[in-house]
């Protein structure tokens, strides 16, 4: 899929941008769910998100404070924290 990320389908595309927008999960663990490389999670963004959007997504995921939460190496902790409303929670939920 590394290869592929301009033809990922559009829930694909969905469930990355979320992942990547919440401050608490790590370019890791959406690299380890989707098989996307740092620079190709930041490519969907860009794509994917206006252009006022993606600037103050990366400004934010550059900072120093959130940079140790966005890369699994800088963390002291190992879990990422997925938002209650977030599509993971709901797709998860017991039938």
């Amino acid at each position: 899929m590394a290869n592929d990320w301009k033809k990922l389908p559009a829930n694909i595309v969905k469930q990355v941008t979320e992942l990547a927008m919440q401050d608490r999960v790590s370019f890791d663990s959406i690299t380890e769910k989707f098989g996307l490389t740092h620079g190709e999670i930041v490519k969907v963004m860009r794509r994917n998100l206006k252009p006022a959007s993606f600037r103050r997504w990366r400004e934010r995921s550059k900072r120093p404070s959130l940079s140790k939460l966005k890369h699994r190496g800088k963390r002291d902790f190992f879990e990422d924290r997925i938002c209650p409303t977030s599509f993971m929670k709901k797709d998860n939920k017991p039938d």
